[in-house]
């Protein structure tokens, strides 16, 4: 595929996770795909992987949406920087086992995942995004 086809896909995939989340997004995706996580978390491993993982963070942020602000790619790789806003609507728990309970706040974090893409599918997800951002929206009840 091409480099305006590959990022065409990646718009589409986006898309389709805004309107049917984890499973909308997982046409689009390798069955061996990784998502890797900058947090140093482990990467999720395989399409089940990734649908399970992103429904149980819907469940945390119902609305949760994202939007392109920038998107370029050579050859099969594609850069997506964007916005992603959700509202707090489930129990979030941190990585130190610490719980935040629903606070209702809207989030609006700043978010680059860099992609890449196999005979048409998404291979690989790395995703990038301002942690500190993300944890000062909640701080107040943390």
């Amino acid at each position: 595929m091409t480099t305006a086809e590959n990022i065409d896909l990646v718009k589409q995939a986006t898309d389709a996770y805004n309107k049917d989340g984890a499973k909308g997004m997982a046409e689009f995706m390798d069955e061996t795909v990784i998502d890797y996580f900058a947090s140093g978390r482990d990467p999720l491993k395989g399409k089940a992987a990734f649908i399970e993982d992103n429904i149980a963070f819907a469940k945390i942020f119902a609305d949760l949406q994202a939007e392109i602000t920038n998107i370029f790619g050579q050859d099969d790789w594609v850069c997506v920087q964007g916005i992603m806003t959700g509202t707090h609507q489930g129990a979030f728990t941190l990585q130190n086992g610490k719980q935040i309970s629903p606070t209702g706040k809207t989030i609006r974090i700043p978010i680059c995942n860099v992609i890449k893409l196999k005979h048409g599918k998404i291979a690989e997800i790395h995703e990038y995004f301002d942690q500190l951002n993300f944890m000062s929206q909640l701080e107040s009840h943390i």
